[in-house]
């Protein structure tokens, strides 16, 4: 973490009080919005993060969860004390805020890399001001995509682009009906296997992701980072 501090806005060099002010603000708003526009959640406090998630049997429209994110992005930005970085987004069923954002990501890797940013590819669902991939847009070259079949066909690109063999990899028009890795339970494996085919997910997403990271591929690097999926994990 320490190698990072010439960066400004990593966490190398975020102070625990700028953290507590910042998550502070953030639960103020959550919480106030959420009883404003009568919502039936729960807001969750986490090291780095607060979130607000529907409560259970209930869920909560996509236009509560985009007036949450605004009313906690225009709060934070107009607060004269806050100073890091931060991701206020719309999860799908809920909303996070969290300490950082991807545009953080991408200049911690350019520089561990060594490289700049437009060999970078920052590829993502959520480009909107309330997603979690909008502060990346600054700066580096980003791929919008909708589905995990999208990403796969992307990562093939680059990788046929590279001088890469794919004589392992299924073919494009195969990618959503390949059968996800064997676990050790067969019964829950062959129920995640059926609805994963049906959603359209390939299960040789990950292979893509580890080949394309161990691969020269003439200076260039992926950014490929989850949409608040794991938050409530």
């Amino acid at each position: 973490m320490t190698a990072t501090k010439f960066i400004k806005d990593t966490p190398a060099n975020w102070e625990e009080s700028d953290i507590q002010l910042l998550l502070d603000v953030a639960e103020n708003t959550v919480n106030k919005a959420m009883k404003e526009l009568r919502l039936r959640g729960t807001i969750l406090r986490k090291k780095r993060a607060v979130g607000l998630y529907p409560k259970p049997s209930q869920i909560i429209s996509r236009e509560a969860l985009d007036e949450t994110v605004l009313r906690v992005h225009d709060k934070l930005t107009q607060h004269e004390h806050v100073k890091l970085p931060f991701c206020a987004f719309n999860g799908g069923s809920d909303v996070w805020v969290d300490v950082g954002n991807k545009r953080v990501g991408v200049e911690m890797l350019t520089a561990y890399l060594g490289i700049t940013p437009e060999k970078v590819i920052h590829v993502g669902d959520q480009f909107l001001n309330t997603g979690n991939d909008h502060a990346a847009r600054g700066v580096c070259p980003c791929i919008w995509i909708t589905n995990p079949v999208e990403t796969t066909y992307i990562l093939k690109s680059i990788l046929r682009l590279a001088g890469v063999p794919l004589d392992t990899f299924p073919n494009d028009d195969d990618v959503a009906d390949i059968e996800l890795n064997d676990s050790d339970d067969d019964d829950d494996d062959e129920s995640a296997s059926k609805n994963n085919r049906n959603s359209g997910q390939g299960m040789n997403l990950s292979t893509f992701c580890m080949r394309a990271s161990l691969t020269n591929l003439n200076g260039m690097s992926l950014s490929m980072q989850n949409n608040g999926q794991d938050e409530q994990e």
